[in-house]
């Protein structure tokens, strides 16, 4: 995972955390605002383990109207719904539109705030059905429920839809009591006729460019499950699991670097064949490689051999652009092409960052020029025009002219949850709103995205996999969830 820049965006009183890997989201919660956060929706649903209940409004009987503050509303909460928590993103919107802020951790905790803003009047009486038939820009809240304790805030958008960290059909059926509050315009001020959702395509996901595929092709837009299997249990362990498309490690261990062993792993439990891409570190060398006792790396010490990663033990910084590295990769994927395997997933490609910090300036564009070599050496060895290049990690290379010629797509670490090599922890906003950013572009240049995520075991585990598999597949992303070891597959049922 790339090291984050520690940075910290002030938006009025919120602060969007842009922070290091280890911190999370952070909010300015002051005592007045959480008392205020603390009523409203609380005495609802008591604070311990809420059950379901059905959905039912809450509030003071007045009407929805359509208004210019509603119409201003909802065109902000289009444009912010670009990814991250759907607090952060409505927060922005309200502030974007002049009605006021929100402060909390929690969705839920608007309730209260939004009851005491003088910008905002209580709807009550509306059914569930009903919330799909409001004007633009009114803000519905969900308590807290069984499934999920934050609760949800969202902005209609007045087609159906909803707006908060994407845009969506409007929620109905939580499983918990909800308010709905109704921005007012300033006294005098007439309504003007709009369409609050006109630039939605600006933020929607964005769809891969169709195009035919020729027989015997291989089709990586067909692909819609995955899985990585690095080490530990053998490839065996996905035999009956049916899978587009797996991701396992060259090696000579368990018969993967031949053409029999990908043809043994090839076949899917229902008869159809998933694709096989093999792993490719390019931006360290492994100590456990053949390639390091091949060429007594530990003896002769070569100064293309740089510091090792405090992170994984054995793992060592390299000159990627030296000849002699340049020719284990070569080989390696020399290797790979013979074995019938469909692609490579190229892992360190953002270690040019690293570089970078260490004083080389083209450190960047010696990534590029490595990407694109093995392009073309692939091309070379036979594997095809359509023989995969996936690189992980540096989406931001998607602007690039000739990465986006090189490489087939990328692969994420973390986008939801995950971050900073803890399971479980949540992905700051503001980073993953620029992680979507590059990878909507790779996405409208026909690019394949794959995320991979992290979730905390035991309890947890389920719920926050729905999530990240949600929001992927929202972005046009084929998602899994694994272990940080990557060595077992994470059945999670009902997702998958």
């Amino acid at each position: 995972m790339a090291e984050e820049t520690r940075k910290t965006e002030q938006v009025s009183s919120i602060t969007v955390g842009r922070a290091g890997p280890s911190d999370g989201p952070t909010r300015t919660v002051g005592t007045t605002a959480e008392s205020r956060a603390t009523r409203g929706l609380e005495a609802a649903t008591p604070a311990s383990a809420p059950g379901p209940v059905a959905a039912r409004p809450t509030g003071n009987g007045a009407q929805a109207n359509p208004s210019n503050a509603g119409n201003t509303l909802a065109r902000a909460a289009v444009e912010q719904a670009r990814g991250g928590q759907d607090l952060d993103r409505v927060a922005l919107a309200l502030e974007e539109a002049g009605l006021g802020t929100l402060q909390g951790r929690q969705p839920w905790q608007a309730a209260g705030q939004l009851a005491e803003n003088p910008r905002f009047r209580e709807v009550g009486g509306l059914a569930p059905a009903q919330l799909r038939d409001l004007p633009a820009g009114q803000v519905v809240v969900w308590d807290r429920s069984q499934g999920d304790p934050r609760g949800h805030i969202a902005v209609t958008t007045g087609d159906g839809r909803e707006a908060s960290d994407r845009v969506r059909p409007l929620m109905t059926g939580y499983g918990s009591d909800y308010r709905v509050f109704s921005p007012q315009d300033q006294p005098g001020q007439s309504v003007t006729p709009t369409n609050p959702v006109a630039r939605v395509a600006k933020t929607a996901p964005v769809s891969s460019p169709a195009r035919p595929v020729e027989p015997g092709k291989r089709d990586w837009e067909g692909v819609k499950s995955w899985a990585f299997r690095l080490q530990g249990a053998p490839p065996e362990t996905w035999k009956n699991v049916n899978l587009d498309m797996l991701v396992v490690d060259q090696s000579s261990q368990d018969g993967v670097a031949t053409r029999e062993g990908v043809e043994r792993i090839r076949k899917n439990p229902d008869g159809s064949q998933r694709k096989v891409v093999n792993y490719l570190s390019v931006g360290e060398a492994e100590n456990y490689r053949p390639y390091w006792k091949e060429h007594q790396l530990d003896e002769r010490k070569p100064s293309w051999l740089l510091s090792e990663n405090k992170d994984w033990g054995g793992d060592h910084l390299v000159k990627y652009w030296d000849k002699e590295w340049q020719g284990i990769l070569d080989k390696r994927l020399e290797q790979i092409v013979k074995s019938g395997a469909d692609g490579i997933y190229l892992d360190k490609v953002d270690s040019y960052k690293d570089l970078e910090r260490m004083g080389v300036k083209d450190a960047r564009k010696r990534m590029v020029d490595l990407v694109e070599h093995l392009r073309t050496r692939a091309t070379e060895l036979g594997a095809g025009k359509d023989f995969g290049i996936f690189m992980q990690n540096s989406e931001e290379l998607i602007t690039d002219p000739r990465i986006q010629k090189a490489a087939t797509g990328f692969g994420v670490e973390e986008p939801t949850y995950g971050w900073g090599n803890q399971d479980g922890a949540r992905r700051p906003p503001a980073s993953r709103a620029e992680m979507d950013g590059y990878l909507q572009k790779a996405r409208s240049l026909g690019k394949k995205v794959f995320t991979i995520d992290y979730p905390k075991p035991g309890k947890l585990a389920a719920a926050q996999a729905r999530e990240a598999y949600e929001w992927s597949r929202g972005r046009g992303y084929v998602p899994t969830v694994a272990p940080r070891m990557l060595d077992s597959y994470m059945r999670i049922d009902g997702v998958q």
